[in-house]
């Protein structure tokens, strides 16, 4: 199957623009985190167009799963240090 390129203004670009302004928001820049939701949203899109979603449905099925952006922003285990 052929790996799908979020658009920029696409629902997950859009989710993207919105986890970012949440961490800034928290004084947060961490591009390594929003790299990982990129994919796993991505991922998770694919799996619904395998599925036989429409690109659109598939995309808002992977956000509604994952959760909003201020949930991703403020989770505990995503800015602990190793």
């Amino acid at each position: 199957m052929r790996r799908v390129t979020p658009q920029p203004h696409g629902q997950i670009g859009l989710y993207i623009d919105a986890l970012r302004q949440a961490l800034e928001g928290r004084g947060l820049s961490d591009e390594s985190l929003v790299d990982e939701v990129r994919e796993h949203l991505i991922d998770a899109a694919e799996r619904g167009r395998a599925a036989g979603l429409a690109a659109g449905e598939a995309e808002q099925q992977a956000i509604e799963r994952f959760g909003s952006p201020q949930r991703a922003s403020s989770c505990s285990w995503c800015h602990s240090s190793p």
